[in-house]
């Protein structure tokens, strides 16, 4: 669903555009010519920027990013009609096949335009690089531009690749350049990325967007970057003299992860999208971030790891950037500021309002688009739910949580969903995710929501590692506050068991858990957690009897109708659950797409009323049989043990391949990372202390390992940085894992 768009220009702009156009002239006999590039899109019509790159005679480059001079031209004073219009406006809108915009197209498109072979007002930025790459100080004049010619995105991927004409040079150049920027971005802490061959970028605020098919081009790169290095050089020019502008800044939430947990998720979802789900990676960073906002005061910019930024290069389509740039000509011509404190204020509230309203209308049309073959499977799915077809099942797994989330949204949970929901739990084809929609996002009750309820929640008896993502989840959406856990060790180092309990506040109501026992402290952790998870549940139930269960062993796959009875008559028990090691090795085959492990009961001795189990559990990978055996007084104790072996036995090889095969430059955060997304550990948590001034400031990083046999290793690195003190720590955590492999690693 599209804006309504904005009606036209009043009489009376229109008549200060034709002064405009009519005094344009008159201003570029003032000025000094430059020369410069412009690169678009084969339909963009409002050419804004263009960039001329020189070689330095010492070494080095000099580039020159010159944008469209509207703010000497268009002011409150001189056109107050125009500028009025353009303020509501804020931004120009793009539709599907058209566009609204922020000023006539007499201008936008024709007359302040950089159009090739048309001389045009501009002020540019002038950026020196060493031969480092190191930027020195930027040098703003005002000028006047005749782009000597436009190119489109795929005409100059083509001239990188097959020069052919003499701005082939200078644009490799500029390519190399900006890819060098790019990578600097990132090594400084930027949540960057621009990935051509899977076909994904970020956005400023480090949030994933896929890039179509025939948009993504080396030029792009050397656009986004010329446009950050710009906006990035004229925000610190501001910033250093203490001026009001219109900053962008943009903010981390409290419940975010690290920033190098954020890049690390972010770039393996893209390049290793096997081992992070891509949908979940960006629900993840959109919830970590604030929106990006317009204000007169700096607070930074959390995506791009800037302390100051702006907008000020595309002052044809942005408010913001015409408001910069008016404030920049009174800091050249030394002048006083044409806006207060107190007047950006003002502006950047209706700047944001708009912003808001933009992307409200876009993520409502996109949303409408994306739901309408949903809805289609959905209603396809009533009429089959009583005969043999079933359309739901054909959903993958990111279009069925996309349905399950509209069902909990609008409170209508029909026959043919729950029908599929219980088939997919039967398959293990529900993820964290679609628990959490079923159990928590939304306030859904009646019958069948407690039906469904129940199996989720037994679903997480019997995977009570989980229950951290859960709350995890509960915290992002919810504003839970973190649980805070009580762990005391009891026993002898041999025979040590953990006991937990948990505490947190949710919604102004404390739960407490009881004490959980385990001999890995993670464990006793995540079954006190999954008690207070039990007990919010409640909270959300029309029935007193919505428990999660004492599950002791795993139960064999229940088949829709079973899994329906199960829920609907299960009696109410306090809340509790043991390690589900058959369950843990089931996701780990699923995940790596490994044969499904084979039970077999190989012996049974003792008297009849108190007989005694030995299960052996087989997998094949890779043409390779592992085996292993567990004993148990019933099968199912008896098949935990033999899962719990066989699994510790798999990911010993396994990690040491990771670790032995892992490049030079892998670095060991990342090693760990992959292996605890693969099972290969429990888990890997990195704390941190710092010591000494600010100005020469010291990390020490403690990373904690918890092996598959509840070993648990901690090793404290130092760092000038945190990243370095992490390394550090992983790099010999690794070494003490399993010396013989780590040997060659390089930190």
């Amino acid at each position: 669903m599209e804006e309504q768009p904005y009606p036209t220009f009043t009489r009376a702009a229109l008549r200060e555009t034709t002064r405009i156009a009519q005094h344009a002239p008159t201003e570029l006999r003032k000025r000094v010519t430059v020369k410069g590039i412009t690169i678009d899109g084969p339909y963009s019509k409002d050419l804004d920027d263009a960039f001329w790159l020189e070689h330095q005679p010492h070494g080095g480059y000099q580039l020159h990013i010159s944008i469209a001079d509207v703010g000497s031209l268009i002011t409150p004073h001189t056109t107050p009609e125009l500028d009025k219009e353009a303020f509501q406006r804020s931004f120009t809108r793009y539709y599907a096949e058209r566009n609204e915009p922020m000023l006539p197209r007499k201008l936008s498109e024709e007359q302040l335009s950089l159009l090739a072979g048309q001389l045009r007002p501009t002020m540019t930025i002038s950026l020196p690089f060493d031969e480092q790459l190191r930027i020195g100080e930027p040098q703003i004049q005002c000028t006047s531009l005749c782009s000597e010619r436009r190119f489109h995105y795929e005409e100059v991927d083509e001239e990188i690749k097959h020069p052919r004409s003499t701005f082939a040079p200078m644009l490799q150049d500029a390519y190399r350049l900006a890819w060098g920027l790019l990578q600097a971005r990132r090594a400084k802490g930027a949540l960057a990325l621009y990935d051509l061959h899977a076909g994904w970028a970020t956005t400023e605020e480090g949030s994933l967007i896929r890039l179509p098919e025939g948009q993504r081009h080396q030029a792009q790169i050397i656009i986004q970057e010329w446009m950050i290095l710009t906006n990035q050089s004229l925000a610190l020019y501001f910033a250093q003299k203490g001026l009001p502008a219109l900053y962008r800044n943009h903010a981390a939430k409290a419940i975010a992860p690290e920033r190098a947990t954020l890049l690390e998720m972010i770039t393996t979802a893209v390049t290793q999208p096997e081992l992070a789900r891509l949908d979940q990676v960006r629900t993840t960073v959109n919830l970590a971030m604030e929106r990006a906002r317009y204000a007169p005061q700096v607070a930074g910019h959390f995506g791009l790891n800037l302390p100051a930024y702006l907008h000020m290069t595309s002052p044809l389509r942005r408010y913001p950037d015409l408001v910069n740039q008016r404030i920049l000509h009174a800091v050249l011509n030394e002048e006083p500021l044409p806006y207060t404190s107190s007047d950006l204020e003002t502006i950047a509230a209706h700047i944001n309002a708009e912003e808001d309203k933009i992307r409200d209308a876009k993520r409502a049309h996109f949303l409408t688009e994306y739901q309408e073959p949903i809805r289609r499977a959905m209603m396809q799915g009533e009429q089959a739910a009583t005969g043999a077809g079933r359309p739901l099942a054909h959903l993958d797994a990111r279009t069925f949580h996309s349905a399950l989330k509209m069902a909990a949204e609008e409170h209508a949970l029909s026959p043919g969903i729950e029908q599929e929901i219980y088939r997919r739990f039967d398959q293990q084809q529900l993820s964290v995710h679609d628990i959490f929609t079923l159990v928590f996002r939304f306030q859904n009750s009646g019958e069948e929501w407690d039906r469904v309820k129940r199996a989720a929640l037994q679903w997480l008896a019997q995977h009570p590692h989980h229950a951290i993502s859960i709350y995890q989840m509960g915290q992002q959406q919810h504003g839970w506050e973190a649980p805070h856990y009580k762990i005391t060790p009891t026993g002898k180092d041999h025979q040590r068991i953990f006991q937990a309990s948990a505490t947190a506040l949710v919604d102004g109501q404390r739960y407490h858990s009881s004490l959980h026992s385990a001999a890995q402290k993670d464990q006793a952790k995540q079954h006190a957690l999954l008690e207070i998870v039990g007990k919010l549940a409640n909270q959300d139930s029309s029935s007193a009897t919505l428990e999660l269960h004492d599950y002791t062993a795993v139960p064999e796959p229940l088949s829709a109708p079973s899994i329906a009875a199960n829920v609907q008559d299960s009696p109410t028990a306090s809340l509790s659950a043991s390690s589900n090691e058959k369950g843990r090795l089931l996701e780990l085959a699923q995940a790596q797409r490994w044969s499904k492990p084979i039970f077999r009961e190989s012996e049974r001795i003792g008297p009849p009323h108190a007989p005694i189990f030995t299960i052996e559990a087989t997998m094949t990978i890779e043409g390779r049989v592992y085996a292993a055996t567990g004993t148990g007084t019933t099968k199912t104790k008896a098949e935990q043990e033999a899962a719990r072996s066989l699994r510790e036995q798999i990911a010993q090889p396994e990690a040491r391949r990771i670790v032995a095969s892992a490049r030079a430059d892998k670095p060991a955060v990342s090693i760990l990372y992959e292996m605890a997304q693969k099972q290969e550990i429990n888990s890997v948590s990195y704390t941190y202390q710092q010591s000494g001034p600010p100005n020469e400031a010291t990390f020490l990083c403690t990373c904690m390992v918890m092996t598959l046999n509840g070993r648990e290793i901690a090793i404290a690195a130092e760092g000038k940085t945190k990243k370095t003190a992490a390394q550090h720590a992983a790099s010999q955590a690794i070494a003490t894992l399993f010396p013989s492999s780590a040997e060659s690693h390089n930190e």
